[in-house]
């Protein structure tokens, strides 16, 4: 009996955090990268995904948001100085963004048509995501904190369809997407 009740008022807790405040969301990075065609290319890859790479070049050049290379939040609200930690849960390197506007990746070869016409960042010419420090690594985090009211946009700029839009609300306006 005591173990029930227990969990009753931990679940309760779960339940009234959620009410009260949303000054903290994680987001998950994921994929499904064939670690042997992606590693003989040249790209680090652990984990037993099944997506070779060619299939991911072929879904990303011809526009098509490729499957299970996502973020597990796409469209969320949280509170305005609240904490986003995002997680790599993937076997390949992702970057969780923030963008002006949603746009094209810094990769060519993932991008449709293998081009960059509209990049998402100004920067993506000196991108490389063996050294650029905006690549999470697989199982690493990264915290964003401190954003201000409005919608902010992320995008990984090396899989440009993984995109969240973040609805930054004032505290104490808790209507919306949580």
């Amino acid at each position: 009996m005591p173990l029930t009740a227990a969990l009753a008022v931990v679940g309760l807790l779960v339940l009234a955090g959620s009410a009260f405040g949303a000054d903290q969301r994680v987001v998950k990075g994921q994929d499904d990268c064939d670690p042997v065609t992606f590693t003989a290319a040249g790209v680090p890859c652990i984990g037993d995904g099944r997506t070779t790479i060619q299939d991911l070049i072929a879904g990303a050049q011809a526009g098509i948001a490729v499957d299970k290379w996502d973020f597990s939040r796409p469209d969320f609200n949280i509170d305005a100085g609240g904490t986003i930690t995002f997680v790599n849960e993937g076997g390949e390197g992702h970057t969780f963004t923030r963008v002006d506007a949603f746009g094209d990746g810094c990769i060519a070869v993932v991008d449709p048509g293998g081009v960059i016409d509209n990049p998402a960042v100004p920067d993506c010419a000196t991108f490389n995501p063996a050294t650029d420090p905006r690549v999470v690594r697989p199982g690493g985090t990264q915290t964003v904190r401190g954003l201000a009211p409005g919608t902010v946009l992320f995008q990984c700029i090396i899989h440009p369809w993984m995109r969240s839009t973040v609805d930054v609300r004032a505290k104490g306006d808790h209507g919306g997407r949580g």
